[in-house]
């Protein structure tokens, strides 16, 4: 019998919380028989792979019926590559991801099939999540939510912001050859750009599935030297990357997305200036980047976006320091999305109208 659920699970010096993760998968109330766990060791220098190892074999002894495989790299190559990993063994329906210092609530993987079942044809089922930093629930709806607008899992109270915590159809994922991309920071803001575009149908669930840890070790809570230019030529690298695949299917989705970046980039920016050496190189490549957007909404008559992203240009981008603004930014950014949506179908049918007269 296949499973129906692949989890994957990376570990790299979680030591500290691997136990609570595991536990919390071997934990869960569905059917064990319907799940695999795929567990890939990054070459972690602690403890961790030793605990697992002694869960997994206890489970096992106990007449689990959940099927185990542990994987290990012949060197550390980062969580993109541990997901690929698991990805690549993967025999489930669905794929779903587990960060090894977060733990899942013991009903979750029932409730999110509960959901699936109820809506077949639904390629994503995302589940909610507690965010251990904010003391508060990712979502705030009170019912499931069907979205089938792909554009509304970019902004709004519908937004997909991780890859960890949603049931994701791995056949999806191997025909159009989604893999995370390796050595680089943010690898989940790139899964979502190139997943969400190709969902037909995803569902978002109320309940709380998930806890969100945030390790004090992260990338944007530790900003030691080193990992400054790092974290800013990642960046660069995605804003570039979402730019250069800025057409088609969720035009107006991904567009907010990259503006997204590009705040957070320059807020980074702003905040690091002592620790990058060549300040004046990364601003002249965020400023080419900021005319591209620029230019792409003026050329693709986006009237909408067009104005929204002004607020990158001087002196709007003082804008983006107000309290005020950063307190606000999700509801005018879900504002204006709603209206270049609106927009969006006004181009459309002028476009057929248009195509229609040039036919006759």
């Amino acid at each position: 019998m296949y499973p129906i659920v692949s989890i994957i699970i990376p570990i790299y010096n979680v030591e500290q919380y691997v136990r609570q993760c595991l536990e919390s998968v071997i934990g869960q109330t569905i059917d064990h028989s319907l799940l695999e766990c795929i567990v890939v060791n990054d070459c972690t220098p602690d403890k961790s792979m030793e605990i697992v190892e002694e869960i997994v074999e206890k489970y096992r002894n106990e007449g689990g019926s959940m099927q185990f495989k542990l994987l290990s790299h012949e060197k550390n190559k980062g969580l993109s590559a541990s997901r690929n990993t698991g990805m690549k063994h993967a025999t489930g329906e669905f794929i779903f991801f587990v960060d090894s210092d977060d733990y899942l609530y013991p009903d979750s993987l029932k409730i999110l099939m509960n959901h699936h079942l109820q809506e077949p044809d639904a390629d994503l089922i995302m589940g909610n999540h507690y965010d251990e930093l904010n003391n508060a629930n990712f979502y705030t709806i009170k019912n499931a939510v069907t979205v089938r607008y792909m554009n509304l899992l970019f902004f709004g109270k519908t937004k997909k912001n991780s890859a960890w915590n949603s049931l994701v159809s791995r056949k999806l994922l191997v025909d159009n050859n989604i893999e995370f991309v390796e050595g680089i920071y943010f690898e989940d803001n790139v899964f979502n750009y190139q997943l969400i575009p190709l969902i037909k149908c995803a569902i978002i669930a109320p309940e709380v599935t998930y806890f969100y840890r945030k390790n004090p070790k992260g990338i944007m809570l530790a900003a030691q030297k080193e990992k400054v230019e790092k974290v800013v030529n990642d960046n660069l690298q995605i804003f570039a990357l979402f730019l250069e695949n800025l057409k088609g299917r969720c035009y107006v989705g991904k567009s907010i997305a990259t503006l997204d970046k590009s705040i957070i980039l320059y807020d980074y920016i702003f905040r690091n200036t002592n620790k990058i050496r060549d300040l004046n190189s990364v601003n002249n490549r965020f400023t080419a980047l900021r005319n591209q957007l620029l230019l792409s909404h003026l050329y693709h008559f986006r009237i909408f976006l067009l104005l929204l992203s002004m607020m990158l240009v001087p002196p709007l981008n003082r804008l983006t320091k107000c309290k005020i603004f950063r307190q606000n930014y999700v509801k005018i950014v879900l504002v204006f999305g709603l209206c270049a949506i609106g927009w969006d179908k006004v181009l459309s049918v002028s476009n057929l109208i248009h195509n229609k007269l040039k036919l006759n």
